[in-house]
């Protein structure tokens, strides 16, 4: 017998840990995978509010009205029916929130393996990738939470903030982050601070109790409550909206006018404030429309520039630079058990987390 924690795709407060038979026997080439920590962040909610918009649902398939949302960890090989995959392998990757999974390893190689699931076959591949720990040249053992926390996030940072500057900042002087105590933001706006000329200004928007905190991470040139959007800067800017709030948008591009070069629509911590990174009928928005962010359209214009490897050891040398970084400001927590994982989403559902915490689950605990 297997669990999952579904939710519904019409009310993401509608969680619920079910039973389910569990695979039986294995076919030919499948494995079944143990599934044993993984994280939940924000980034986990956008996933469940844009799920039939981006697909997320098609990932891991639920009965009727509900849903897996996928959450990025640890699993080991339990059982295998394929030869190139044995019994205590442990990978990194994408995962239901679940305690089992069926995979139909292909593509295998030394360092992991593509799931080709039928079901996952028309989706963004480096989503169905999986990674040898043994063979993964950035894992590390003692860093495990950071790397389940972090590194799916950073990893958006690190294509955005690329993205931007291939771009030449679309000629802007100004780049203005909402949400900016979110993870995916943080470690954005670190990039922009490390690797940036003088002239260029990181401006961070976010909640009022919240100032403090992002203030403190030393990489925001201002800090402005939401409140005071009409405090922003002069001057030509960049909008890297995580919100999603449709009202807090508005007001942005109202108060940067034409000033306002480029409008990035990456993530939905304001899930339930309406826009979203969906940006249909934003027509009547003063300024450029937004542009929703879709980080393998990045992957592969580098991979294709680069090459795998050059990408590889960008990403590598930027990723160990931030988990030291972080270790300044986030606490990690774990809690035990798919019901605690779902009390943990329902925090973030309604705002109750604390920036400064990274949540771990431990399926099996």
């Amino acid at each position: 017998m297997s669990k999952d924690l579904i939710v519904s795709r019409t009310d993401l407060h509608d969680i619920k840990l079910v039973d389910n038979e569990g695979p039986g026997s294995l076919e030919a080439g499948q494995v079944l995978m143990r599934v044993d920590r993984f994280a939940v962040t924000a980034n986990n909610v956008t996933y469940g509010v844009f799920g039939d918009s981006l697909n997320y649902w098609s990932f891991f398939p639920a009965k009727e009205g509900y849903g897996r949302i996928p959450v990025w960890g640890f699993a080991d090989v339990e059982q295998s029916a394929c030869d190139a995959i044995n019994i205590g392998e442990r990978f990194y990757g994408y995962w239901p929130m679940s305690d089992r999974l069926v995979v139909e390893p292909v593509k295998v190689t030394p360092r992991g393996f593509s799931d080709g699931i039928a079901n996952r076959a028309d989706l963004p591949p480096v989503y169905n990738n999986y990674s040898l720990t043994s063979a993964d040249p950035i894992y590390r053992p003692d860093l495990e939470a950071e790397h389940m926390l972090l590194f799916p996030l950073f990893s958006t940072s690190f294509l955005l903030w690329d993205f931007v500057e291939d771009n030449d900042r679309f000629g802007a002087s100004n780049i203005v982050v909402t949400s900016a105590s979110s993870k995916t933001a943080i470690g954005t706006a670190r990039l922009f601070h490390e690797n940036r000329s003088e002239s260029v200004k990181i401006i961070g928007l976010t909640s009022a109790g919240n100032v403090a905190f992002v203030e403190s991470l030393g990489i925001y040139d201002s800090v402005l409550s939401y409140d005071r959007v009409g405090s922003l800067p002069e001057g030509s800017a960049v909008l890297l909206d995580f919100s999603g709030g449709a009202e807090l948008r508005h007001e942005i591009h109202s108060q940067l006018g034409a000033d306002l070069k480029y409008s990035c629509a990456i993530g939905a911590t304001h899930w339930d404030a309406g826009g979203g990174i969906d940006t249909g009928g934003q027509s009547a928005l003063p300024g450029p429309r937004p542009v929703v962010f879709f980080a393998p359209s990045q992957i592969r214009k580098r991979y294709k520039e680069w090459g795998p490897e050059k990408f590889g050891t960008e990403l590598a040398k930027n990723w160990f630079a931030f988990i030291e970084y972080s270790k300044g400001w986030m606490t990690v927590e774990t809690v035990s058990g798919l019901d605690a994982a779902g009390e943990v989403l329902r925090r973030f559902l309604d705002r109750e987390t604390s920036p400064a915490n990274g949540y771990i689950v431990d399926v099996g605990g």
